[in-house]
């Protein structure tokens, strides 16, 4: 949860130490983020899981509430939810990366909320994994600005966030992309698209031919728009 309100507020900080803006920490003038209103968000969905009983996700739940609180590691948690599942270790990490990825990125979003409030003209932008065999949908989409309260479209899908609850399952399972703070005034190394590494292009042939053009909101909901 902390860590994902962190990763608001430091870009924006570190926007601010440019001397820009009046403000000179989003910090010293936004309320914290209470966990309690994470719990009311109910971003866990461990019951849509496979095979999941409704006792077996209130279970996991709880080991996953208590990571998010800083109570106990997300490693901790793995050997827990393993046991839970009656299932080995590869299963229990990927629930626990979404869904602790998920909560993180509820947290950004719901800082971002609250910071648009302060800071006139705050946007977010969506950024891809790194990942070397990531999602083409996730890939195209890097680098897309939205208002703030506004989706991010991928591939015709409407997400809040990555790992939106309320997004299908194949664009948040295991997805690792992230939703950062973006100002027009900020000088950023690379304002559109990351650009990819060797390692990523040696591993991955969507991402060698991949021509590099960021689409508007607009084609990506198009009938015919990239995907």
């Amino acid at each position: 949860w902390q860590i994902g309100i962190d990763q608001i507020d430091l870009p924006i900080d570190a926007g601010l130490a440019l001397g820009q803006h009046p403000l000179t920490s989003i910090r010293a003038v936004l309320p914290t983020v209470d966990t309690r209103q994470l719990r009311a968000m109910k971003v866990f969905l461990t019951d849509r899981g496979r095979n999941i009983t409704t006792v077996m996700a209130d279970r996991i739940n709880s080991e996953l509430g208590l990571s998010i609180i800083g109570t106990q590691t997300p490693s901790a948690v793995v050997p827990k939810v393993a046991k839970i599942l009656g299932s080995g270790r590869s299963r229990a990490l990927t629930l626990i990366r979404t869904e602790l990825g998920r909560a993180y990125s509820a947290a950004g979003q719901e800082r971002m909320t609250q910071a648009r409030e302060v800071l006139p003209g705050l946007k977010k932008q969506w950024r891809r994994s790194g990942k070397l065999h990531p999602r083409p949908d996730h890939v195209v989409a890097d680098g897309q600005i939205q208002e703030v309260a506004d989706p991010f479209v991928i591939a015709g899908v409407k997400l809040a966030y990555p790992r939106d609850p309320e997004a299908p399952a194949k664009h948040t399972i295991n997805c690792g992309c992230d939703s950062l703070p973006y100002m027009e005034n900020w000088k950023v190394s690379n304002p559109d698209r990351l650009p990819f590494t060797d390692r990523e292009r040696a591993a991955n042939r969507f991402i060698r031919n991949f021509d590099g053009a960021v689409p508007s909101a607009a084609d990506l909901e198009a009938p015919g728009g990239q995907t």
